[in-house]
């Protein structure tokens, strides 16, 4: 912490420090510009144009411990360098906040004397020094309206800065208040009085406030971002190796501190989200505003549906890209020059709890429930599909024996010793990568039908089948132009049906010039068929061929249909030299990328799982 200037005899400003060598006070003056140049502009009016006189008593004595000497020294060494750092504070401020985080060349000196002293490596202030509210400067008029504006009332909190180069690191967080309408600032966001809302400062800043008392780095984020990305890794495994790539700094300093100087998996989702959502709102000219008096899961909520909302349609960056690989020239009927843009569009099962009603949308209130709050009445309703008794109290099924004797063979099944003497068959039939898939189906939650014994009972030949896991939405439906770049995504709850890919491909392309010339799918010949019958105009202009690799193995040649309409070699344009000019097999290439996220969102609350997903996407 900064503390007030204590007065310096002037007399000694001309004299030379002698106690420091020549390389010591290149260091002294290096260390002071670089890591308490933003706290000596707090210790002084927002209108001084020159260094204090004096360093605050507790930097004094953090330096001389530093150095080896004593308080008196290093006066005289700020006495005669002090207009030399002022220079270098000035004119390369934001230089050298930024090599402060990457030059730890005296991360040790304050380690090791630093926190005794109340001083940090890196201390985060507010971004501004006088009130943001216009309104401020309307109730002082002349030249007292700037001071009337400057922020008082400066209090300090100690948390954790979570760096890209360093770990963690002990930090002092410091905010101030403005006198006239009394809001606080801190260094990520504004509070106005009275309010429970976090209001973060437009832009993106180079740290982020996650939680209380705890910041990251921007690049930090970046590289959890980027490693999802690239190798599916879970935020639990992230925090790992974070923590094990520098030394815990708990250790390292020589003096207790209050807060973890460890990162842990919900901290790494809050810098991930937190983040994400500034650089949204940084692109789309907006703020970000969280309500923190929800609880910390929920506190995302709001800002997390907004920006779902935003994606639904075109809203992904890439929606309108076009290259050689996935657009040709060609001419129209009247001769004018015309691009063919070439999509692919299929589905991945990929998923998330939702509703055990088909093709229910409403979220879940909890990741446990098998039914949203309209259909929580469902509950009580045997999980034998298409029976519709009551169940007993202490089951699942209704009072029917055949239904009974289903539930006490799936809760065998799913008992720990069932499964492990499953596993250890399988050890000697199946290579140990089916095994793990195996192994994954067999989980309490996701087996969501269950079939009952052979044999012709006395009703007939119809097997009871039952639900009595949660049900998982089907699919993610990818749109992806013919070079890879995915222009638009959508969940199926029910199913990958005709009508569901038609009303993703009307809200991905809105109006009928946006469609593309040619969009391929593995099921074309039913979507077809259905815009044909509904008359649906808005894909006139658009060829939906199946795809080359499904047309050769999964449609009969004496579909007429299909043959006419969707054979992608009854389309010209389709093909250069006997060759296929786009890529039909782009989305299932995508998918394989796209498949590896399953373990992170599998238990996914709904708006997470959303933004999650466009993230990776972009």
């Amino acid at each position: 912490m900064l503390t007030t200037c204590t007065p310096v005899d002037h007399s000694m400003q001309d004299n030379v420090p002698t106690s420091l060598s020549s390389r010591d006070t290149f260091r002294f003056t290096s260390l002071v510009a670089q890591h308490f140049g933003e706290g000596l502009e707090w210790v002084q009016a927002s209108t001084a144009t020159g260094p204090p006189a004096a360093l605050p008593h507790n930097v004094s004595s953090f330096l001389a411990e530093a150095f080896g000497v004593d308080v008196p020294c290093i006066t005289r060494a700020w006495t005669a360098q002090r207009e030399l750092i002022w220079e270098c504070r000035t004119q390369r401020s934001s230089l050298l906040d930024e090599t402060a985080l990457r030059n730890g060349r005296y991360l040790p000196f304050f380690l090791q004397y630093g926190v005794r002293h109340r001083t940090v490596f890196y201390p985060l202030y507010p971004p501004t020094r006088v009130c943001l509210d216009p309104k401020c400067a309307l109730d002082v008029r002349g030249s007292q309206a700037l001071s009337a504006r400057e922020l008082t009332r400066i209090n300090t909190n100690e948390g954790t800065l979570f760096t890209t180069n360093f770990g963690a690191l002990p930090c002092y967080v410091y905010s101030a208040a403005c006198p006239g309408c009394h809001t606080r600032y801190y260094p990520s966001f504004y509070v106005h009085r009275h309010s429970s809302e976090h209001i973060y400062y437009h832009g993106t800043p180079h740290i982020v406030n996650i939680s209380m008392h705890y910041y990251i780095e921007a690049s930090l984020c970046e590289r959890f971002s980027n490693a999802m990305v690239c190798s599916w890794t879970s935020a639990t495994n992230l925090a790992r190796i974070y923590n094990l790539d520098v030394p815990d700094a708990s250790v390292r300093i020589q003096a207790p501190w209050s807060y973890q100087l460890q990162i842990n998996t919900e901290q790494v989702w809050d810098a991930f989200f937190v983040h994400g959502l500034l650089l949204d709102c940084s692109s789309r000219n907006t703020i970000l505003i969280l309500d923190v008096s929800v609880p910390q899961d929920q506190r995302l909520h709001f800002a997390l549906e907004t920006r779902n909302r935003h994606m639904v349609g075109p809203g992904q960056k890439y929606w309108n890209h076009a290259c050689n690989l996935c657009c040709a020239e060609r001419k129209s009927p009247d001769g004018t020059p015309a691009a063919l843009r070439a999509s692919v569009v299929d589905g991945i099962s990929i998923g998330r709890p939702c509703c055990s009603v088909h093709d229910c949308k409403e979220a879940l209130s909890s990741q446990r429930d098998r039914f949203c709050y309209t259909h929580a009445d469902m509950r009580d309703i045997c999980v034998i599909v298409d029976c519709d008794d009551h169940i007993e109290p202490g089951h699942q099924t209704c009072s029917k024996a055949d239904h009974r004797q289903l539930e006490v063979v799936g809760i065998i099944e799913r008992t720990a010793m069932f499964q492990l003497k499953k596993r250890l068959e399988r050890l000697n039939v199946t290579q140990p990568e089916t095994a793990i898939m195996q192994d994954l189906s067999s989980s309490d939650d996701l087996p969501n039908t269950q079939e009952g014994c052979e044999g012709k009972s006395d009703e007939g030949n119809a097997k009871p089948r039952a639900r009595f896991g949660r049900r998982r939405t089907h699919n993610e439906q990818l749109c992806v132009t013919s070079c890879g770049i995915i222009q638009g995504r959508a969940t199926f709850y029910g199913s990958e049906s005709p009508n569901g890919v038609r009303l993703f491909l009307h809200a991905l392309f809105p109006t009928a010039k946006s469609v593309p010339g040619v969009i391929f799918h593995d099921n074309n010949c039913h979507v077809k068929k259905l815009i044909n019958n509904l008359q649906d105009s808005h894909f006139d202009r658009c060829a939906l061929p199946v795809d080359v690799f499904h047309m050769k193995s999964k449609h009969k040649e004496s579909d007429e249909f299909c043959g006419r309409w969707c054979n992608p070699a009854h389309f010209p344009d389709l093909m250069v030299n006997d060759k296929w000019r786009f890529n039909s097999s782009a989305a299932e290439m995508t998918n394989a990328w796209f498949g590896g996220f399953q373990a992170i969102v599998r238990e996914m609350q709904v708006d997470r799982y959303e933004f999650f997903l466009d993230e990776m996407i972009q």
